[in-house]
């Protein structure tokens, strides 16, 4: 089955995954942890990320969570997003889960 690289900033993380496998997924796979306090049902917004390169567009909770600007920018959830082709994802400071935090 094929696969796609899916890039982490500004981690600089790069793992392979299989198509539909969410950017959250992605991202636990990569060693990477992005806030998710709804447990990736797409309702509390916390895990936007932008897409920095590739094809990816809000879906409708990401539509409900985000301002007209953010998904211009290219803002999306990550808990809701599929991957479907090679991409970089930009975390931004308040999706980031520092180390240490309770």
């Amino acid at each position: 089955m094929a696969s796609f690289p899916v890039t982490f900033l500004p981690n600089e993380k790069t793992v392979e995954v299989e198509p539909g496998t969410t950017l959250m997924e992605a991202a636990r796979n990569a060693g990477v942890e992005i806030t998710n306090l709804c447990g990736g049902n797409g309702v509390c917004g916390k895990c936007r990320v932008r897409v920095a390169d590739g094809h990816i567009y809000a879906d409708k909770h990401s539509i409900n969570l985000l301002s007209k600007e953010e998904i211009t920018e290219g803002y999306v959830l990550a808990c809701q997003t599929p991957v479907n082709a090679p991409m970089t994802i930009h975390i931004p400071p308040q999706s980031a889960v520092e180390e240490g935090q309770i």
